[in-house]
C-alpha cells in the first residue's frame, strides 16, 4: 500500500502522524503543502480545512484518527 502524507510546517497534528507512522515502521511519502492554491485544492478534495491528510491508495483520512489509520496500515 502506498501512503502519502500531506502536511503543513509547524503543525503538531502532522508531527504526531509522522511519528506514529515511523513507530509503526510504515513507509510513506510526505508532501509539505506550502502554497495556498494547493491547500485550496486539497480542501476541495476533502471538504475540510484540516491537516494532515493521509492518502492510502484511494482512501483519504483527514486529521489524526488513530483507529482508522491503524486499520488502513495493517
Amino acid at each position: 500500500m502506498k501512503i502519502k502524507l500531506y502536511s503543513i510546517d509547524d503543525s503538531p497534528k502532522c508531527l504526531v502522524v509522522k511519528n506514529y507512522l515511523r513507530a509503526q515502521n510504515v513507509d510513506f511519502e510526505e508532501v509539505v503543502v506550502e502554497t495556498n492554491d494547493f491547500k485550496v485544492k486539497l480542501e476541495n478534495l476533502t471538504g475540510k480545512k484540516e491537516f494532515p491528510i493521509i492518502k492510502a491508495d484511494e482512501k483519504l483520512i483527514v486529521g489524526f484518527k488513530q483507529e482508522e489509520l491503524r486499520h488502513v496500515i495493517s
